[in-house]
């Protein structure tokens, strides 16, 4: 490939890496008010059992798509490329009703063992109604997915970040205000998720058909299914262990104890979620960046925008998650109610833990990057593991506190097994000396705020506020003595270039 295209190429990784980042700004903002909404309205308990029915779906989805998603995206870019119609659209029929077929089987085995699933593995009666509407999904659930999916096989990136991080989650918040006037009830929620996901589906087909015109061709389908299946299958294992994680904390809590804790913990890992966005959204924009300098093999200028990263990630990041861990409970009762606020040891757990995936920089999307793909997977199933064993010797003695303390000791772990990877493969670490500034900042802040609540004592009011402002005050001083430096104008201005 010559060097305009490759530069052509890049432009474009770069153009859909803005509208990813829009619609992941979009789909948390969006998610966090829905769930926002349903946890006030309904409670912890209550709140606990819409987390483990979207949970118990969500696995199902992930079934019912077999690993078609990446094998989607793989051949179906490879037959819009050689312009073969035939192939797309017995690609897309082969997949689609495949997962449907499927995901219509998975209904009628939820639907018909929603009672045994509720009441001999969790526990709990009122998961029987909640979880047999949202098994009225699955069907479509899955074939939503693979339109994504389709969307971005065509380069219509921008319609699938409008489909997927925008509609659905729009859709959902706004059926379930809708509702709220007539006082919310899990029920209602339950088919406010199945319309939205049926809603979606429909714009995401007509988006799909729109996409690409070799998909209104009338050549005969073609799927070769064998391939397909044996690309897909394998694939699937690499997503399952993706979501484990965030599967396992409601499932495995959700079996050993009430409804409430699943739903305190959720509120927790929610609002610590948002503040986690500053990192995801970095590794988004700067992917591009690092893709094109290990494509020129150009590793010093890759460890600078690293360390730069990294360090934007740290500054950005520790306003956040300082005040939620400096008073938790406090945030939590604010946002969800009172039966959230003795969340707060979780919630300062969860905290810590996003702070120090945030605090080891973009080394994961670094490793993507470079091709160590294996060893992120790698990574990604030792921390699963540790996590679920972790919570398992926890959960009955410690219920999501202890469900809190795993996914903390497992950020950390994964953190710093990712550093060590990328300074053995690329010989370089994401720190440097200005990294350390807003660091000692955010120290000097705690203490000063410690302090001046100290000095205040149980004042109510706005004296309440005093210890976050002064930290601020404190952090933002330090930071901003630091300045901008000149590597932090170069990058800024690589980037804008890009985009």
């Amino acid at each position: 490939m010559s060097t305009t295209g490759i530069e052509f190429e890049l432009r474009e990784v770069s153009r859909g890496a803005v509208y990813s980042f829009a619609g992941k700004i979009a789909w948390s903002g969006l998610h966090f008010l829905t769930r926002l909404v349903v946890a006030r309205t309904l409670g912890a308990r209550i709140f606990g059992d819409y987390v483990l029915c979207t949970t118990l779906i969500s696995i199902g989805g992930i079934i019912s798509c077999v690993g078609f998603p990446s094998a989607i995206v793989r051949y179906g870019a490879m037959y819009r490329a050689a312009g073969d119609g035939a192939r797309l659209r017995g690609l897309y029929r082969g997949t689609m009703g495949s997962a449907f077929i499927l995901g219509s089987v998975i209904t009628v085995a939820v639907y018909a063992a929603a009672p045994a699933v509720s009441q001999s593995l969790f526990h709990k009666e009122s998961l029987v109604a909640p979880l047999r509407i949202f098994s009225f999904s699955l069907p479509v659930f899955g074939l939503m997915m693979l339109m994504w999916s389709a969307l971005q096989s065509q380069r219509a990136v921008g319609m699938q970040v409008l489909s997927e991080n925008v509609m659905r989650p729009a859709i959902l918040l706004s059926l379930v205000l809708f509702l709220s006037i007539s006082g919310l009830t899990i029920e209602k929620v339950s088919w406010a998720f199945v319309a939205s996901v049926f809603a979606t589906a429909a714009a995401s087909y007509a988006m799909t058909l729109k996409s690409s015109p070799l998909l209104r061709g009338a050549a005969k389908p073609v799927f070769e299914r064998r391939e397909i299946v044996r690309y897909s299958v394998p694939l699937m294992l690499s997503v399952v262990v993706a979501n484990m994680s965030g599967w396992s904390d409601a499932v495995l809590l959700g079996i050993f104890r009430d409804s409430s804790e699943v739903g305190v913990l959720n509120g927790a890992a929610l609002v610590a979620g948002m503040g986690s966005m500053i990192l995801v959204s970095l590794s988004v924009l700067f992917a591009p960046l690092i893709s094109e300098m290990h494509h020129r093999g150009e590793t010093d200028r890759m460890a600078e925008l690293t360390k730069v990263v990294s360090r934007w990630s740290v500054t950005l990041s520790l306003p956040v998650f300082v005040p939620l861990m400096m008073f938790p409970g406090e945030v939590m009762g604010f946002l969800f109610g009172k039966d959230f606020s003795a969340g707060g040891v979780c919630l300062f757990l969860v905290a810590l833990g996003c702070a120090a995936t945030a605090g080891s920089g973009p080394v994961g999307s670094l490793l993507m990057m470079a091709g160590k793909q294996d060893m992120v997977l790698l990574n990604t199933v030792g921390a699963v593991g540790l996590r679920v064993l972790l919570s398992l010797a926890l959960i009955p003695g410690h219920g999501a506190v202890g469900v809190a303390f795993a996914s903390m000791v497992c950020s950390f772990t994964a953190g710093a097994a990712a550093v060590l990877m990328v300074k053995g493969f690329l010989g370089f670490h994401p720190f440097s000396r200005g990294y350390f500034v807003p660091v000692l900042a955010a120290c000097g802040g705690i203490l000063a705020g410690l302090g001046v609540g100290s000095a205040v004592g149980q004042g109510g009011g706005l004296w309440r506020l005093a210890p976050p402002l002064v930290f601020m005050i404190v952090y933002l001083a330090v930071v901003g003595l630091y300045g901008i430096r000149d590597e932090d104008r170069l990058i800024v201005g690589t980037l804008r270039n890009k985009l």
